[in-house]
C-alpha cells in the first residue's frame, strides 16, 4: 500500500455583517489578501462601512437599507 499526504494551505477571506451576522466569502487564495483589497472586495459584495471611532462596522445590502 502506498500513501502520499499533501498539505494544501488557502486563504479565505470573509466579511461578517455586524447585524445579523451574515458571512460572505470575498475571496480564496494561495496568500491572504491586504486591507485595502479586503475592503474593495467587501464594498463590491455591496457592503457598507460605518467608521464608530476605533473600528469599522460592516453593514450587508439588507441591513443597510434597515438602518437609513
Amino acid at each position: 500500500m502506498a500513501f502520499r499526504t499533501e498539505e494544501i494551505i488557502t486563504y479565505k477571506s470573509i466579511v461578517i455583517c455586524d447585524d445579523c451576522k451574515k458571512e460572505t466569502e470575498l475571496c480564496e487564495s494561495a496568500y491572504p489578501i491586504g486591507f485595502d483589497n479586503r475592503m474593495n472586495r467587501a464594498l463590491a459584495a455591496g457592503y457598507t462601512f460605518k467608521d464608530t471611532g476605533k473600528q469599522f462596522k460592516n453593514y450587508c445590502k439588507d441591513c443597510r437599507t434597515t438602518r437609513e
